[in-house]
């Protein structure tokens, strides 16, 4: 039992790690390591017995119901992409519904932070010697090339990269902040944390992304709403205060922001005007007739249009498309998730997903019951969800196995987070 056990957790966190650093490509070496995960898990269960609640079955499995209903309504509505997207709206919440059944363990918490903090590292490292050995500094056989969509542009006064691992930094960084955030709460200061902070923010940075930017602004707001949601009351002291308090902390931090600014800036050309310029126009829809604001502009009025003209209250099924096509391949596929979703479900799936998820937050604020372990742990987790639905209006991160399993986080960990304050 314990042989099982230990091996399935092994491999759910190794599965944690290769969906947040090479998302979206290797399905080759992802998809055995999820069918022996869901094939141990099975056995598991067969020869113990139902491990979740009902709640969780039954919230889980009305998810996935809800997305095959709307997968037929959309094929009676000759929607083409109708069956193509059963995986995502039904096969995936059922398989991380099984995984799931793993955080029935009292150290589980601690894995799997720690497995999503080593993603982090490994990502950022990652980051930075593809970026250095593109532009020359770092050395060739330093540099191994994985299939994560690597592009890179110096333009006039901006830089900008792109790599698939960009969607796991918006969970990632925001719950990264918040840990370090409790931990100076807390009156502990671990350097490595703060430098990882420092070194993920010049890549969200780098990214030129603006929804991203303005997520890290808004991330002190995000950080005590999550508190706030959860009931979490271990934020005695003042983070900020805390940390300048220590005058070799305050050097250290001083001289580290010197260097890379004087890097970026005069190295590479970075001028301030520029990047303000591009912030400030990212969210213009007539700045650039170009620019891909213009375009989810556009997605934006054709999806309108196109759920004015079908059901309002039950929108035209999944799988539907409207004149204007994003992907040939793909021609369901949007950025604009929440508008799809409002164009392809209508008003009544729209309210069905958000009360789905506003009850996996209050699920997982009961189960809690201001506990101070779990309070440390969990709250930086739901800063990443929240960041990650935000960062989803924009971009169609609910279409990929990599991703989804963010959004339905709060259900995931509700038994395991009562597991966890019954058992300490």
């Amino acid at each position: 039992m314990f042989c099982i056990r230990s091996l399935s957790s092994s491999l759910c966190l190794l599965l944690v790690f290769l969906v947040l650093f090479i998302p979206t490509s290797y399905v080759s070496i992802k998809a055995p390591i999820l069918g022996l995960l869901i094939l141990i898990i099975t056995i598991d269960i067969v020869r113990n017995g139902a491990l979740l609640s009902k709640q969780t079955l039954s919230l889980l499995f009305l998810y996935s119901l809800v997305g095959l209903l709307y997968s037929f309504y959309g094929q009676l509505n000759g929607n083409a992409g109708a069956f193509r997207v059963i995986s995502t709206q039904v096969l995936w919440p059922l398989c991380y519904l099984f995984i799931s059944t793993l955080s029935l363990q009292v150290n589980f918490f601690i894995y799997f932070t720690r497995t999503l903090i080593f993603s982090l590292v490994c990502i950022v490292i990652y980051t930075f010697i593809y970026l250095g050995h593109d532009v020359g500094i770092v050395p060739g056989f330093l540099y191994f090339e994985l299939d994560q969509g690597q592009s890179f542009g110096l333009y006039e006064g901006f830089i900008e990269y792109k790599l698939h691992t960009i969607t796991s930094l918006i969970f990632l960084v925001p719950m990264l902040f918040h840990i370090t955030w409790n931990d100076i709460s807390q009156k502990k200061i671990h350097l490595p944390k703060i430098f990882l902070c420092f070194l993920s923010l010049i890549l969200v940075f780098l990214t030129g992304r603006k929804a991203f930017w303005l997520i890290i602004l808004l991330l002190p707001i995000i950080i005590v709403f999550s508190n706030l949601v959860l009931n979490s009351k271990r934020l005695p002291y003042n983070p900020i205060v805390l940390l300048f308090k220590s005058p070799i902390l305050i050097c250290l931090l001083f001289f580290v922001v010197a260097t890379m600014t004087y890097i970026l800036f005069n190295k590479f050309g970075l001028n301030i005007n520029t990047l303000f310029n591009e912030f400030v126009n990212g969210f213009d829809p007539e700045a650039s007739a170009g620019a891909n604001s213009n375009l989810r502009t556009i997605q934006f009025h054709s999806l309108m249009s196109g759920w004015y003209d079908s059901n309002l209250i039950f929108g035209s099924g999944n799988g539907g498309q409207v004149e204007v096509v994003r992907d040939v391949d793909m021609p369901w596929a949007y950025e604009l998730t929440y508008i799809y979703m409002l164009f392809s479900t209508g008003l009544f799936g729209v309210l069905f997903f958000l009360f789905w998820f506003i009850c996996g937050i209050l699920r997982l604020r009961l189960a809690m019951l201001s506990d101070s372990y779990l309070s440390i742990s969990i709250p930086p987790m739901l800063t990443g969800v929240f960041c990650i639905m935000i960062a989803s209006a924009t971009n169609p991160y609910f279409a990929k196995f990599d991703y989804l399993w963010i959004v339905c986080l709060p259900h995931l960990l509700v038994d395991g987070a009562r597991f966890v304050r019954l058992n300490r």
